[in-house]
């Protein structure tokens, strides 16, 4: 497929034998155990798929592996439109060839081949160091993230919310109803797809939910994973605007830890201007800073100085956008 070369690199698709060199790179840059099992439920069961695998990988003029960045295809939905991206997700530069823009130059090459084959815009949540090449690579910052724990729970459980556990299908009818009413932009949830991000991944234990209380039917999903010394790591993974009201979701953490059978830590990801960010705040979460959010157009959205549109809708404004953790890879 598409090859872009330089006097030191050349810039070209995936390919089998690149498998090794990837996963040995990310467990020494980014993971402790990202393996063969988690690639293929990534690259090769994910339904939105362009037909090959989405990492542009830089050689070296030794023909060997140096930096690689990968572009996960997802849709988005606003209203009743959806269309299709790409994430950058994992990604790395040997320790060699650091600070020679090899980063900037895969973003470059990912859109000029993929520009006219159906991703419309890159969007990336980004660390820091990630961020500044990103915006070299002609990026626009959009928002930022916070990481939000527990730290001194303010909790009570109100009788009239009721916390149910229920499959993923209960889930996806319930995201259906609310999809079809909302204007927000989020990522798109069919159920192949629900069942994808949740039954089919390999990394941590999910469980659903459904909330009702307040005339709001809101849905769950939450996991629990394990981090050092045996400590038990609960996040609300992805949820429903609504649960954003302090009575709904201070008994959800509540009902939802007790199923869990107690956890150390309770968390989620969200932008400082989300509801949800404002009510976790009041139950006594606090936050640290964790990812940038960034968008570059690659085929059908409009630029306009500090902005992008599509259709005539702003694409950078945060407010517009529902992102959860689990939308983040």
């Amino acid at each position: 497929m598409g090859l872009s070369k330089s006097k030191d690199f050349k810039v070209r698709w995936f390919k089998d034998r690149d498998l090794q060199p990837y996963i040995s790179g990310l467990n020494k840059t980014l993971y402790e155990e990202y393996n063969e099992r988690i690639f293929k439920w990534e690259w090769l069961e994910n339904p939105h798929s362009l037909g090959f695998v989405s990492i542009a990988v830089v050689e070296s003029q030794e023909n060997t592996p140096i930096a690689f960045n990968s572009f996960l295809p997802l849709k988005l939905r606003y209203s009743k439109e959806e269309f299709m991206i790409v994430q950058g997700c994992d990604g790395f530069v040997d320790a060699d060839y650091r600070r020679s823009g090899l980063f900037q130059e895969t973003i470059r090459f990912m859109a000029k081949e993929l520009e006219g084959k159906g991703p419309e815009m890159l969007i990336g949540f980004n660390f820091s160091a990630a961020t500044e090449a990103a915006k070299k690579a002609g990026s626009l910052i959009s928002s930022s993230f916070q990481l939000w724990t527990l730290k001194s729970p303010k909790l009570s459980k109100d009788t009239r919310v009721s916390v149910e556990r229920v499959t993923i299908n209960d889930v996806f009818e319930i995201y259906k109803a609310w999809e079809t009413s909302t204007d927000l932009i989020h990522v798109s949830k069919s159920r192949k797809y629900l069942e994808w991000r949740f039954l089919k991944a390999p990394m941590r234990e999910y469980r659903f939910y459904k909330i009702s209380g307040y005339g709001l039917v809101n849905y769950l999903v939450a996991s629990l994973g394990y981090y050092e010394q045996g400590k038990r790591d609960l996040v609300l993974e992805d949820f429903s605007p609504a649960l954003a009201d302090p009575r709904i979701l201070s008994s959800t953490i509540i009902e939802v830890e007790k199923d869990f059978g107690g956890a150390d830590s309770t968390g989620l990801i969200a932008n400082n201007s989300a509801q949800i960010a404002r009510v976790a705040v009041s139950l006594g979460f606090s936050s640290e800073p964790r990812f940038d959010l960034i968008m570059k157009a690659i085929s059908g959205i409009e630029r306009k100085e500090e902005k992008l549109y599509r259709k005539g809708i702003e694409l950078t404004n945060i407010s517009d956008w529902h992102i959860t953790d689990s939308d983040i890879y």
